[in-house]
């Protein structure tokens, strides 16, 4: 007769690993806290005027990180902060930011669909600022944007996503920097 002995108790070298086994939602809470610091640090160097951060904050936290060098970034404005971005209502801290922010090799983008519902045309707005049409999660699977005329994109397809989301109004949309 043979006696089988009890299961030693696995020892592991992480000591969370045991607290994740015996609590799945714990897991599943590290995996999202993980992916979205994951997500988050793969998308640089995109900057969001809008749901709560006004335009001067986003340029200014662009040319804060640039550093007075010249490189590729972006400034996303929606809402009522990209209807701030035209010939009429354009103050003159805006102008000088938005300046700023095109000679150390920004790109500024309005969302269109904000600019449509405060009646703004393209021909409204400032030099140098292009109006964009957003994609949605769903629009966005094999799809390039190249339906949008006269409006580049950054190469890196995080930043691209996430410029698009963020004007399309996706709730999965993030904010970026």
């Amino acid at each position: 007769m043979k006696m089988h002995a009890a299961p030693a108790q696995q020892i592991t070298a992480y000591p969370w690993a045991n607290l994740i086994r015996s609590s799945p939602r714990i897991a599943f809470l590290l995996i999202c806290l993980a992916a979205s610091h994951v997500a988050a640090a793969e998308v640089k160097d995109v900057y969001v005027a809008g749901r709560g951060v006004s335009l001067e904050q986003a340029f200014g936290n662009a040319l804060k990180e640039v550093k007075g060098e010249k490189r590729n970034f972006w400034v996303v404005a929606t809402g009522t902060e990209a209807t701030r971005l035209t010939k009429d209502s354009a103050e003159q801290r805006v102008l000088r930011s938005l300046n700023a922010v095109r000679e150390r090799g920004g790109v500024v983008y309005a969302c269109r669909a904000d600019l449509l519902r405060a009646g703004v045309k393209d021909d409204d707005l400032l030099d140098g600022v292009a109006s964009i049409y957003g994609y949605g999660a769903q629009e966005w699977a094999g799809l390039l944007p190249v339906r949008k005329t006269a409006v580049v994109l950054p190469k890196e397809g995080a930043q691209a996503q996430l410029i698009l989301a963020t004007c399309s109004g996706d709730s999965q949309a993030t904010s970026g920097q």
